[in-house]
């Protein structure tokens, strides 16, 4: 599947940047052996000086609430005789091991080029306008896509990664 690329550009300087839609998924290995599939958000990474993708934060707090949901729906006699569904053995157990990475990780996020902490989260606003202050001191902005522009397929890939987001 095709996906169409974001332009970014800055509204005081040269600068032009992308944010580009590929298949990636990122895979944790805990120090257990076990494996968790994580995410990533487009960010702006001060070291690289550009638009780049970062780890996603996975906060426990909000995994823990999601096990307790599962659980307190899974409540009742006729759940307490026939035990859990399959889909929901299956979705507990991915959380699981979601918030034991969540617990083993002190680090923040990371920036998947170059490995450093020094990313912000990109954001637009109603009008394209992002969060991020270039280093001209103006602020970066949307460019509206084309329909016509385009289109780059690219493979999947998988990043695999440590419990504290350092690449294996």
């Amino acid at each position: 599947m095709s996906m169409p690329n974001g332009y970014v550009r800055c509204h005081g300087c040269t600068f032009e940047g992308i944010k580009q839609h590929r298949p990636i998924t990122l895979e944790y290995r805990l120090p257990s052996g076990e494996t968790v599939e994580g995410f990533r958000r487009f960010t702006w990474c001060s070291t690289c000086n550009n638009i780049t993708e970062a780890e996603e934060v996975i906060e426990s707090g909000s995994i823990q609430a999601e096990i307790k949901k599962i659980e307190q729906r899974n409540r009742g006699i006729a759940k307490r005789l026939f035990g859990f569904s399959r889909e929901d053995l299956a979705e507990l157990k991915y959380l699981q091991a979601k918030l034991r990475l969540a617990q083993a990780r002190h680090s923040p996020a990371r920036c998947l080029r170059c490995g450093e902490f020094a990313v912000t989260p990109l954001k637009f606003d109603s009008n394209g306008t992002s969060n991020i202050t270039h280093s001209c001191g103006r602020s970066l902005f949307l460019v509206p896509e084309e329909p016509d522009a385009p289109r780059f397929m690219f493979l999947p890939e998988v990043i695999r990664l440590d419990a504290d987001g350092r690449r294996i």
